[in-house]
């Protein structure tokens, strides 16, 4: 019986110094997960922000082009109306005045 309870000892006693010989390495390797995760998160953040960035310019980028294209054609639209009124505003003035006579 002694014997069993002298095996269980130097078990126990193994156990234990197994278990302080990996707790060192266990931090370490803990330590390690957390400065590769954080890494990982500032790599994606970045990647995040330059995708981010841009699509923002790309998008800018076509405002831009589709701001200049809406003001010529509003350009070209009242150049050809003030054409056509000063071509025309005597005829124009003629009929509006005619349908109001109408009425």
């Amino acid at each position: 019986m002694n014997k069993i309870i002298e095996q269980l000892t130097e078990i126990e006693t193994g156990a234990v110094q197994i278990m302080d010989s990996i707790a060192p390495r266990k931090q370490q390797l803990s330590e390690e997960y957390k400065k590769r995760n954080e890494q990982y998160a500032r790599q994606v953040e970045e990647q995040t922000a330059e995708t981010l960035s841009k699509l923002t310019e790309q998008l800018n980028s076509q405002n831009e082009r589709e701001l200049v294209r809406v003001r010529e054609q509003a350009q070209k639209t009242l150049e050809s109306l003030d054409k056509e009124y000063n071509e025309n505003h005597k005829a124009i003035t003629a009929q509006i005045l005619a349908r109001i006579l109408e009425e």
